[in-house]
Protein backbone atom coordinates (compact mmCIF):
# COMPACT_ATOMS: atom_id res chain seq x y z
CA UNK A 1 0.00 0.00 0.00
CA UNK A 2 1.54 3.28 -1.13
CA UNK A 3 1.39 6.26 1.20
CA UNK A 4 1.32 9.72 -0.30
CA UNK A 5 0.00 13.18 0.47
CA UNK A 6 -0.38 14.57 3.96
CA UNK A 7 -2.74 14.54 6.90
CA UNK A 8 -3.53 17.85 8.60
CA UNK A 9 -4.86 17.68 12.14
CA UNK A 10 -5.65 19.68 15.26
CA UNK A 11 -3.48 19.36 18.35
CA UNK A 12 -4.75 21.51 21.21
CA UNK A 13 -4.22 25.11 20.05
CA UNK A 14 -2.19 24.12 16.98
CA UNK A 15 -2.77 22.85 13.47
CA UNK A 16 -0.07 20.44 12.36
CA UNK A 17 0.82 18.50 9.23
CA UNK A 18 2.29 15.03 8.90
CA UNK A 19 3.84 14.24 5.51
CA UNK A 20 2.96 10.63 4.72
CA UNK A 21 5.93 10.22 2.37
CA UNK A 22 8.80 11.85 4.26
CA UNK A 23 7.44 11.43 7.78
CA UNK A 24 8.14 15.09 8.53
CA UNK A 25 5.93 17.10 10.86
CA UNK A 26 5.21 20.78 10.50
CA UNK A 27 3.23 23.34 12.47
CA UNK A 28 0.90 25.24 10.16
CA UNK A 29 -0.87 27.51 12.64
CA UNK A 30 -0.94 28.33 16.35
CA UNK A 31 -4.03 29.95 17.86
CA UNK A 32 -3.33 32.46 20.59
CA UNK A 33 -6.96 32.34 21.72
CA UNK A 34 -6.84 28.84 23.18
CA UNK A 35 -7.91 25.42 22.01
CA UNK A 36 -9.06 24.79 18.48
CA UNK A 37 -12.11 22.74 17.66
CA UNK A 38 -13.00 20.25 14.95
CA UNK A 39 -13.72 19.98 12.16
CA UNK A 40 -10.89 21.30 10.03
CA UNK A 41 -11.63 21.78 6.34
CA UNK A 42 -9.29 22.17 3.37
CA UNK A 43 -9.93 25.09 1.01
CA UNK A 44 -6.82 24.60 -1.15
CA UNK A 45 -3.23 23.41 -0.67
CA UNK A 46 -2.30 26.49 1.41
CA UNK A 47 -5.60 27.40 3.08
CA UNK A 48 -7.95 25.74 5.56
CA UNK A 49 -10.84 26.55 7.87
CA UNK A 50 -10.78 25.55 11.52
CA UNK A 51 -13.15 26.15 14.42
CA UNK A 52 -12.60 27.61 17.87
CA UNK A 53 -14.23 26.67 21.15
CA UNK A 54 -16.06 30.01 20.97
CA UNK A 55 -17.84 28.78 17.86
CA UNK A 56 -15.98 30.89 15.31
CA UNK A 57 -14.79 29.67 11.91
CA UNK A 58 -11.24 30.82 11.14
CA UNK A 59 -9.78 31.00 7.65
CA UNK A 60 -6.01 30.42 7.75
CA UNK A 61 -3.83 30.99 4.69
CA UNK A 62 -0.21 30.60 3.71
CA UNK A 63 0.70 33.66 5.82
CA UNK A 64 -0.56 31.78 8.92
CA UNK A 65 -2.89 34.67 9.73
CA UNK A 66 -6.42 33.84 10.86
CA UNK A 67 -9.47 35.67 9.51
CA UNK A 68 -12.81 35.24 11.28
CA UNK A 69 -15.50 34.17 8.81
CA UNK A 70 -18.31 34.15 11.33
CA UNK A 71 -19.96 31.81 13.78
CA UNK A 72 -20.86 28.25 12.89
CA UNK A 73 -19.62 24.75 12.26
CA UNK A 74 -19.20 21.99 11.32
CA UNK A 75 -18.46 23.11 7.78
CA UNK A 76 -17.53 21.76 4.33
CA UNK A 77 -16.01 23.67 1.42
CA UNK A 78 -16.88 22.84 -2.19
CA UNK A 79 -14.06 24.08 -4.48
CA UNK A 80 -16.02 23.52 -7.69
CA UNK A 81 -18.61 26.03 -6.50
CA UNK A 82 -16.50 28.27 -4.25
CA UNK A 83 -19.15 27.63 -1.59
CA UNK A 84 -18.99 26.96 2.12
CA UNK A 85 -21.80 24.92 3.67
CA UNK A 86 -22.07 24.98 7.44
CA UNK A 87 -24.38 24.64 10.40
CA UNK A 88 -25.19 27.46 12.78
CA UNK A 89 -27.33 26.02 15.51
CA UNK A 90 -29.76 23.72 13.72
CA UNK A 91 -29.86 25.73 10.46
CA UNK A 92 -27.92 24.84 7.31
CA UNK A 93 -26.26 27.83 5.60
CA UNK A 94 -24.61 28.33 2.24
CA UNK A 95 -22.20 31.15 1.37
CA UNK A 96 -19.65 32.09 -1.26
CA UNK A 97 -16.08 32.29 0.05
CA UNK A 98 -14.38 35.25 -1.59
CA UNK A 99 -11.72 37.76 -0.50
CA UNK A 100 -11.44 36.07 2.91
CA UNK A 101 -15.12 36.72 3.59
CA UNK A 102 -18.43 34.91 3.34
CA UNK A 103 -20.66 36.56 0.75
CA UNK A 104 -24.16 35.89 -0.58
CA UNK A 105 -24.99 34.20 2.71
CA UNK A 106 -28.31 32.39 2.82
CA UNK A 107 -30.25 29.75 4.73
CA UNK A 108 -30.58 26.48 2.84
CA UNK A 109 -32.93 24.96 5.38
CA UNK A 110 -33.98 25.47 8.98
CA UNK A 111 -33.87 21.71 9.49
CA UNK A 112 -33.66 21.19 12.36
CA UNK A 113 -30.31 19.48 11.82
CA UNK A 114 -28.04 17.90 14.42
CA UNK A 115 -25.25 20.41 15.17
CA UNK A 116 -22.79 17.94 16.70
CA UNK A 117 -22.80 15.62 13.68
CA UNK A 118 -20.35 16.27 10.83
CA UNK A 119 -21.36 17.36 7.36
CA UNK A 120 -20.09 15.02 4.67
CA UNK A 121 -19.30 15.83 1.05
CA UNK A 122 -20.09 12.82 -1.17
CA UNK A 123 -19.17 14.42 -4.50
CA UNK A 124 -18.09 17.77 -5.92
CA UNK A 125 -21.72 18.87 -5.73
CA UNK A 126 -23.48 16.92 -2.96
CA UNK A 127 -23.61 17.06 0.82
CA UNK A 128 -25.00 14.80 3.52
CA UNK A 129 -26.38 16.42 6.67
CA UNK A 130 -28.25 14.70 9.48
CA UNK A 131 -31.70 15.74 10.63
CA UNK A 132 -32.19 16.05 14.36
CA UNK A 133 -34.87 13.37 14.17
CA UNK A 134 -34.71 11.25 11.07
CA UNK A 135 -32.32 10.19 8.34
CA UNK A 136 -29.51 12.03 6.61
CA UNK A 137 -30.55 14.52 3.95
CA UNK A 138 -28.71 14.98 0.64
CA UNK A 139 -28.28 18.55 -0.58
CA UNK A 140 -27.38 19.20 -4.22
CA UNK A 141 -25.59 22.52 -4.75
CA UNK A 142 -26.38 22.47 -8.48
CA UNK A 143 -30.14 22.40 -8.02
CA UNK A 144 -30.56 23.66 -4.46
CA UNK A 145 -32.71 20.65 -3.59
CA UNK A 146 -32.84 18.65 -0.36
CA UNK A 147 -33.82 14.98 -0.49
CA UNK A 148 -34.17 12.48 2.35
CA UNK A 149 -31.91 9.43 2.12
CA UNK A 150 -32.18 5.97 3.65
CA UNK A 151 -29.07 6.52 5.80
CA UNK A 152 -29.87 6.64 9.51
CA UNK A 153 -28.56 5.48 12.88
CA UNK A 154 -25.11 6.43 11.64
CA UNK A 155 -22.41 8.87 12.75
CA UNK A 156 -20.76 9.65 9.43
CA UNK A 157 -16.95 9.54 9.63
CA UNK A 158 -15.95 9.54 5.94
CA UNK A 159 -17.19 8.85 2.42
CA UNK A 160 -15.82 5.80 0.61
CA UNK A 161 -16.07 6.99 -2.97
CA UNK A 162 -14.82 3.65 -4.37
CA UNK A 163 -18.10 1.97 -3.37
CA UNK A 164 -20.29 5.06 -2.73
CA UNK A 165 -20.82 4.19 0.91
CA UNK A 166 -20.62 6.12 4.16
CA UNK A 167 -18.05 4.88 6.66
CA UNK A 168 -19.95 5.38 9.87
CA UNK A 169 -20.06 4.53 13.52
CA UNK A 170 -22.98 2.12 13.49
CA UNK A 171 -25.50 3.25 16.09
CA UNK A 172 -27.44 0.01 15.63
CA UNK A 173 -24.58 -1.98 17.17
CA UNK A 174 -24.09 -1.11 20.83
CA UNK A 175 -20.53 -0.06 21.68
CA UNK A 176 -18.70 -2.52 23.91
CA UNK A 177 -16.01 -1.33 26.32
CA UNK A 178 -15.62 2.02 24.54
CA UNK A 179 -15.14 0.31 21.18
CA UNK A 180 -17.10 1.74 18.27
CA UNK A 181 -18.56 -0.62 15.71
CA UNK A 182 -18.17 0.59 12.12
CA UNK A 183 -20.33 -0.14 9.12
CA UNK A 184 -20.38 0.77 5.45
CA UNK A 185 -23.79 2.19 4.61
CA UNK A 186 -25.00 2.63 1.03
CA UNK A 187 -27.34 5.32 -0.23
CA UNK A 188 -30.10 2.71 -0.15
CA UNK A 189 -29.53 2.21 3.58
CA UNK A 190 -27.96 -1.22 3.31
CA UNK A 191 -25.12 -1.72 5.77
CA UNK A 192 -22.28 -4.13 6.22
CA UNK A 193 -20.02 -4.35 9.22
CA UNK A 194 -16.27 -3.66 9.03
CA UNK A 195 -14.69 -5.61 11.87
CA UNK A 196 -11.16 -4.41 11.04
CA UNK A 197 -12.06 -0.87 12.11
CA UNK A 198 -13.38 -1.90 15.52
CA UNK A 199 -10.54 -0.50 17.64
CA UNK A 200 -9.81 2.49 15.42
CA UNK A 201 -11.09 6.07 15.19
CA UNK A 202 -11.54 6.91 11.51
CA UNK A 203 -10.17 10.30 10.46
CA UNK A 204 -10.10 10.42 6.65
CA UNK A 205 -10.44 8.34 3.49
CA UNK A 206 -7.76 8.21 0.76
CA UNK A 207 -9.70 7.67 -2.50
CA UNK A 208 -6.89 6.73 -4.93
CA UNK A 209 -5.71 3.81 -2.81
CA UNK A 210 -8.98 2.89 -1.03
CA UNK A 211 -7.77 3.03 2.55
CA UNK A 212 -8.58 5.07 5.62
CA UNK A 213 -6.34 6.99 7.98
CA UNK A 214 -7.32 6.52 11.58
CA UNK A 215 -6.19 6.91 15.16
CA UNK A 216 -5.42 3.99 17.47
CA UNK A 217 -5.04 4.54 21.18
CA UNK A 218 -2.18 3.08 23.20
CA UNK A 219 -1.17 3.53 26.78
CA UNK A 220 2.01 5.51 27.44
CA UNK A 221 3.74 4.76 30.73
CA UNK A 222 5.95 7.79 30.22
CA UNK A 223 3.04 10.22 30.00
CA UNK A 224 0.59 8.15 32.07
CA UNK A 225 -2.05 8.71 29.45
CA UNK A 226 -3.57 7.33 26.26
CA UNK A 227 -1.86 8.50 23.09
CA UNK A 228 -3.28 8.33 19.57
CA UNK A 229 -1.05 6.86 16.87
CA UNK A 230 -1.71 7.31 13.16
CA UNK A 231 -2.59 4.06 11.38
CA UNK A 232 -4.07 2.99 8.07
CA UNK A 233 -6.71 0.40 7.28
CA UNK A 234 -6.62 -1.11 3.78
CA UNK A 235 -10.04 -2.22 2.54
CA UNK A 236 -8.55 -4.60 -0.04
CA UNK A 237 -6.40 -6.55 2.43
CA UNK A 238 -8.05 -5.62 5.78
CA UNK A 239 -4.51 -4.91 7.04
CA UNK A 240 -3.87 -2.30 9.74
CA UNK A 241 -0.50 -0.56 9.57
CA UNK A 242 0.99 1.87 12.05
CA UNK A 243 2.32 4.94 10.23
CA UNK A 244 3.47 7.25 13.01
CA UNK A 245 3.48 7.58 16.76
CA UNK A 246 1.70 10.38 18.57
CA UNK A 247 -0.30 11.88 15.71
CA UNK A 248 -3.71 12.52 17.32
CA UNK A 249 -6.35 11.97 14.66
CA UNK A 250 -9.76 10.36 14.77
CA UNK A 251 -13.40 10.96 15.53
CA UNK A 252 -13.95 14.24 17.32
CA UNK A 253 -10.34 15.36 16.82
CA UNK A 254 -10.49 16.96 13.40
CA UNK A 255 -8.28 16.01 10.44
CA UNK A 256 -8.24 15.89 6.66
CA UNK A 257 -6.14 14.13 4.04
CA UNK A 258 -4.79 16.02 1.05
CA UNK A 259 -2.79 14.74 -1.93
CA UNK A 260 -0.70 17.92 -1.97
CA UNK A 261 1.91 19.38 0.35
CA UNK A 262 1.62 22.85 1.79
CA UNK A 263 4.68 24.86 0.76
CA UNK A 264 5.40 27.93 2.88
Amino acid sequence: MALFGRVVYIRSEKVQEYDLVSGKRKELYRHDGGLLYHPITEVNETTFIVGTLRGEMLLVGADRQAHVLGEGGPQVFFPAHGKLLYLDGTFLYEATLQDRRLQALGVVSEGPFTPNYPLLAISDDELLVRRRRGPYVKYDLRTGTLVDTSIEKCYAAAWRSRTREVICVDELSAPVKRRSGYALVGMDGRRRQVSGLLKLAVAAYVPPMDYVLAGRARWSGRWLAEIMDLVSYDFSTTAVRRIAKNVPVGLGRGAFWSPTRREN
